[in-house]
């Protein structure tokens, strides 16, 4: 039997030869009849997004369970998921989508430890804990985590389960940019246009609206992160609409 390693490099070779969907799918269902599990997850994937199969919840979560069971910590994660928000045909419970997210999380599963922060957060399914939480976003986002590195930032600047502090809110709001993050980009656009806890700087504000607008989850955020954009330009000097403009 090949190790997990083996089988992870046999699904990326899959990927790195991807001609079409439906061959890929075709492809992972053999690796899959094989014995590669992840092979099985990835096919579950497909299932569920109905990306060159016919979409099926069931068989995603058929193949989401199997996965699951060779200990894959983004199987438990997609499962966790299917709990969570009541997907593949799976009845909501927040209860056990923390139970399964706790799984992931101790196998080191950065989305996973996230997700569960949040519900505890939240207190969905768990008593709501704000220390908790903050430690489950450290994680994430000491694994490099950007959502993380966002709602960790959060906890920071609003003293949520953890000391107030907004120079280190700012540093994790800095990180998670850098990785893409749009609503972090967005944040440090209006901090540095207004000047709030960071030197007024309309070249760098101007910088992370439209870096927002290009990461934003929706139309509202793109929109929002466009009409900053355009108010920080009608601000600017001539020479810092220079320094901006391509």
């Amino acid at each position: 039997m090949k190790s997990l390693s083996e089988y992870e490099l046999e699904v990326n070779g899959a990927y790195e030869e991807i001609v079409s969907y439906e061959a890929l799918a075709e492809k992972l269902l053999h690796q899959s009849n094989e014995g590669n599990p992840y092979a099985t997850y990835y096919l579950g994937t497909l299932y569920e997004n109905g990306t060159g199969v016919e979409q099926n919840n069931n068989t995603a979560l058929s193949h989401y369970i199997v996965a699951d069971k060779f200990g894959l910590p983004q199987a438990k994660y997609q499962m966790g998921l299917t709990c969570e928000f009541g997907r593949c045909g799976v009845g909501q419970s927040y209860e056990v989508a923390s139970k399964i997210y706790k799984e992931a999380a101790d196998l080191g599963h950065s989305d996973a430890q996230c997700q569960l922060g949040g519900l505890y957060e939240r207190g969905y399914g768990v008593e709501q804990n704000y220390e908790t939480a903050a430690h489950y976003y450290k994680l994430a986002s000491d694994n490099g985590n950007a959502r993380a590195k966002f709602l960790l930032a959060d906890s920071y600047m609003n003293g949520l389960g953890i000391t107030k502090s907004v120079t280190e809110a700012l540093n994790l709001f800095h990180q998670a940019a850098e990785l893409g993050h749009g609503g972090s980009q967005l944040i440090l656009a209006v901090r540095y246009k207004h000047g709030d806890e960071l030197p007024r700087d309309y070249v760098k504000a101007y910088g992370y609206a439209d870096l927002a607008s290009n990461n934003a989850l929706n139309e509202y955020d793109k929109n929002a992160a466009i009409g900053l954009r355009d108010e920080i330009f009608a601000l600017m000097s001539d020479t810092e609409k220079k320094a901006v403009l391509p």
